[in-house]
């Protein structure tokens, strides 16, 4: 009975936890939208996303072989050859959506007031330290941002230096039969 209890009580609280959800985007959807990324600009994001975290998992399947995470995605008859595949086009989709990125950003009117927004600039270091005054009390109100605030350029930044060394290391260990002839273990 405990355990029948346990699944009609979880199962309900699931249930009107998804009724809920679809109420919230539904109320969330039927108010006017601030629409800040276009549609080139959605699908560079998504592809983005979705390739980083497809590489994520397929290779820290690789690094680590016997953990659950592992077991769980690729644990099958084939699964590690699949992994591989997935993880190589995954870094093709990564790479070809962070050309079209750095294209948009180079050459298209809203790329390059994006990228002049997105630069970081003194303003960004003192709301840094009024933001941290507002959060210890000693300030009364929080910096206003423009565009983007210093977390949202910070953490851009921190992906252009992190999609960097994921690509160039990336082809380093793809191509490794050319490049250990070249450079050094």
């Amino acid at each position: 009975i405990y355990i029948l209890a346990i699944i009609v009580i979880i199962g309900f609280m699931i249930i009107h936890w998804i009724i809920d959800l679809i109420r919230q985007i539904v109320n969330s959807m039927r108010k006017p939208q601030v629409r800040r990324m276009r549609t080139n600009e959605v699908w560079q994001h998504t592809l983005t996303m979705v390739s980083f975290i497809t590489l994520a998992i397929s290779g820290f399947a690789l690094r680590f072989s016997n953990a659950w995470i592992t077991e769980f995605f690729f644990g099958w008859e084939g699964g590690f050859e699949l992994r591989g595949l997935i993880h190589r086009i995954s870094a093709v989709v990564f790479i070809v959506t962070v050309l079209w990125h750095l294209i948009f950003i180079l050459f298209t009117p809203r790329g390059k007031a994006f990228l002049k927004d997105m630069w970081p600039n003194l303003l960004d270091f003192m709301q840094f330290y009024e933001r941290i005054m507002y959060n210890l009390g000693r300030r009364d109100k929080t910096p206003q941002f423009k565009r983007f605030s210093y977390i949202e350029k910070a953490e851009y930044w921190a992906l252009v230096w992190g999609t960097v060394v994921m690509i160039i290391t990336g082809i380093f260990l793809w191509f490794d039969n050319y490049f250990s002839l070249i450079l050094p273990k």
